[in-house]
């Protein structure tokens, strides 16, 4: 009985963590185009952010082609480090791959930014990730928690 108790007690802890680690449940399913859009209407940036062309994206982000459903990246004139990416994987098997790619990605802005405009530092250490079901974005802007409430409240289901 105490084994039992105890190994009980081992399990319930064991998904309590995983409960903890998951992705925020259910969302709903959109366009990524739709919500890059939605975030550059809602939130201010310096720079006029514009859609990149599709084979660039996989040129700035190591990331699969053939993993992702459909991906947009809204980049400025370079003058600072705002950017907008949205990625719909096929499978939510392989997020951990994307979020990895959008920390780089930053990591990679952080080294172009520090020496360049070092004014772009702040936007660049306070970039908004969010992977939730097969979705991945990235918002670097000058307002982190607008931009966090708003991707968050967008992809509730």
């Amino acid at each position: 009985m105490k084994h039992t108790k105890y190994l009980l007690s081992i399990v319930m802890t064991f998904c309590l963590l995983l409960a903890g680690c998951s992705q925020g449940g259910s969302v709903k399913e959109f366009e990524p185009d739709a919500l890059a859009k939605e975030i550059t209407s809602k939130l201010q940036f310096e720079d006029q952010l514009e859609a990149i062309d599709e084979n660039v994206i996989y040129t700035l982000y190591t990331i699969d082609k053939e993993q992702i459903d459909k991906a947009v990246v809204y980049m400025g004139s370079g003058a600072t480090s705002e950017e907008i990416a949205v990625f719909k994987a096929k499978d939510a098997a392989y997020m951990d791959s994307i979020k990895e790619a959008l920390q780089k990605r930053v990591a990679n802005k952080k080294k172009d930014f520090e020496d360049y405009m070092p004014e772009q530092m702040p936007k660049l250490d306070k970039p908004v990730i969010v992977t939730k079901g097969n979705y991945a974005v990235l918002c670097i802007s000058g307002n982190d928690s607008d931009a966090q409430k708003l991707i968050d409240d967008y992809m509730k289901a």
